[in-house]
């Protein structure tokens, strides 16, 4: 294939994305079966393009973008021109989610996904129907499921619902059902009847209506069985849809008005077709440790119970799978992040967490489990299965929102780690006590300093507005809060418990699933995200690391604050000023 030179100009007053770029590279030039492109950052100023083989990284001109492609092993794609790197404020990098997912974009690993997706529906032809065919469906009589016995009452109130009129009915049982039309004078009238092979027969008057709309009538016919059975595929697309969104739906779809308690009690319904009853749900956890513990030798699953008045009850679970112990001993930080999120089903519990940080400061799910409330005794019982799991670590840090219970419970079982608490959390516990600008505005350097002699200089300032500060803090906040007394083996700079706040955007669908369902869509989630960080592990290297790249780029934006003066080639001053023209060098 012959070399290639392409052009493309992009206009600053038209919103270019990055989509929009990675498709006209795609159309306009011609790749070879060993190449694809990939591309970091795209913004007014500046793009990042890298070949497969990862030969080569260029930036190139906002205005203008110039590349060029060659074939063969070690072929790539070549920019160049200058520009500027913005992004986010670095304030609040730490708490990163799941940055996998837009290295994994980055890459082109999402987009060769989308074509193997494509090109496998593709190798499968869905059958088509003839015209004729799709008519004589469209013109038959009501669609009928036997399963149900109230299958035929719900088919003709389905059909009395598009067709917008009000149902009566004359005679029904399990046998036989016979209707007509509710508005006085008008001739439609059906029949149904059950067959001695377990079918239904509809029989319909074909008589027009001639009687007005009732399409907005609050009328007893869409019961929650007719909801129950419309809410099915609007669960199965979405788990999360709760019943006021059901209820939107259905009154757009249907143009009828639906009391909310049938649409929620009609939902329920689904939910227990769906997952089960909810009391059976914590009976399913057996199966769920037996079938993992069977899967994944060395996972530690442990369910606790309780009796009350001779029956035994749940009280709390606990899972660590076999894959995150390995992978946070060998591959991560000695960081641990705890805290608990409460559940949305109709079991008010609470799913306590344990993340870690990667090598690449990305969330790491570590354990989780499930327990009724924050006490200290659950906390202590969580603490001492996570210590069984990961096993004895000469340096560990414990973060946590230092609540009473959880604070106890950490001190009992990792006596001899390094315990430290959120910083947001003690401030917003400050602000009911200490009012005043010198607090908010020198306690975060506090917090954030590096090292002792700038830690000092900032809390002094606080200490001299209130002198007491000293033993409030010791009396209510003494764990490590500030990164000038944290442990330089830790590697970890976290002065906030975000973690959980990423951990909760991942799994805020599944929060009002059974718990044994929400078990099972954890570990589902936790097998995706460790087969992303696989892919991306193994990616081809161009020199630095895809995810390194991509902290460079969002740390290198919100500077506007800092002034470079250069006084070697090696060696500059940078000149922090603040909004009150206060200088830190």
């Amino acid at each position: 294939m012959a070399d290639q030179e392409h052009e493309l100009w992009v206009d600053r007053n038209l919103q270019y994305s990055l989509e929009k770029f990675h498709e006209e590279m795609a159309t306009k030039i011609i790749w070879g079966p060993s190449q694809t492109l990939a591309a970091w950052v795209l913004d007014i100023d500046s793009v990042d393009v890298v070949s497969k083989h990862g030969e080569s990284v260029n930036a190139s001109s906002g205005r203008r973008c110039v590349s060029d492609v060659t074939t063969g092993e070690g072929s790539g794609i070549h920019g160049n021109g200058g520009g500027r790197a913005s992004n986010a404020a670095p304030e609040n990098v730490e708490g990163t989610a799941t940055d996998e997912d837009k290295v994994y974009k980055a890459i082109g690993f999402k987009v060769v996904d989308e074509r193997a997706e494509e090109a496998a529906r593709e190798a499968m032809p869905i059958p088509t129907m003839t015209f004729e065919m799709q008519k004589d469906m469209g013109e038959s009589a009501i669609l009928v499921d036997d399963n149900v016995l109230e299958e035929p009452m719900l088919a003709v109130r389905q059909h009395a619902i598009v067709k917008e009129f009000k149902l009566a009915t004359a005679h029904s049982d399990t046998q036989r059902f016979r209707g007509h039309c509710g508005s006085l004078g008008c001739p439609w009238i059906i029949r149904a009847r059950t067959q001695h092979d377990g079918s239904v027969r509809v029989q319909i008057n074909e008589g027009i209506h001639n009687c007005a709309s009732r399409a907005r009538v609050l009328r007893k016919m869409a019961s929650q069985s007719w909801v129950a059975e419309r809410v099915i595929p609007l669960l199965k697309k979405k788990l999360s849809m709760g019943p006021k969104v059901v209820q939107e739906e259905l009154q757009d779809k249907y143009k009828i008005e639906i009391p909310y308690q049938t649409v929620a009690y009609g939902r329920q319904r689904v939910a227990n077709k769906l997952f089960g009853k909810w009391d059976d749900s914590f009976d399913w956890l057996y199966r769920f440790k037996a079938e993992v513990e069977m899967r994944s030798l060395g996972s530690i699953l442990e369910i606790d119970t309780e009796i009350v008045d001779d029956k035994v009850h749940f009280k709390r679970f606990f899972c660590c799978f076999k894959a995150t112990i390995d992978g946070f001993r060998n591959g991560c930080r000695p960081y641990i992040s705890i805290d608990s999120i409460a559940l949305n089903g109709l079991w008010n519990g609470h799913l306590p967490v344990a993340q870690a940080l990667d090598g690449h400061n990305w969330m790491y799910p570590l354990a989780f489990g499930f327990f009724d409330s924050e006490t200290k005794e659950n906390w202590t019982w969580f603490m001492e299965q996570l210590s069984k799991s990961i096993g004895p670590m000469e340096n560990l840090d414990v973060y946590t929102d230092a609540c009473k219970g959880l604070e106890a419970a950490v001190a009992k079982v990792f006596s001899n780690s390094e315990q430290g608490e959120c910083f947001r959390h003690l401030m917003e516990n400050m602000k009911k006590y200490y009012l005043g600008d010198v607090y908010a505005k020198n306690m975060w350097p506090v917090a954030r300093a590096y090292t002792p002699h700038k830690f000092k200089y900032f809390f002094d300032k606080v200490v001299d507005a209130s002198p007491d500060v000293l033993n409030w803090l010791k009396e209510h906040h003494n764990l490590l809060w500030a990164r000038s007394k944290f442990t330089t083996e830790i590697k970890c700079d976290y002065i906030n418990n975000n973690l959980v706040e990423s951990w909760n955007a991942w799994i805020k669908e599944h929060k009002d699933l059974h718990v044994h369902c929400l078990a099972d869509a954890i570990t589902e989630k936790t097998l995706t995200l460790f087969a992303k960080k696989r892919k991306i592990a193994n990616a081809p290297s161009i020199g630095i690391l895809p995810a390194v790249i991509h902290q460079l780029n969002a740390g290198s934006r919100g500077l506007g604050h800092l002034k470079v003066t250069k006084g070697h080639l090696e060696e500059a001053e940078v000149t922090e000023i603040y909004k009150d023209k206060e200088v830190r060098r």
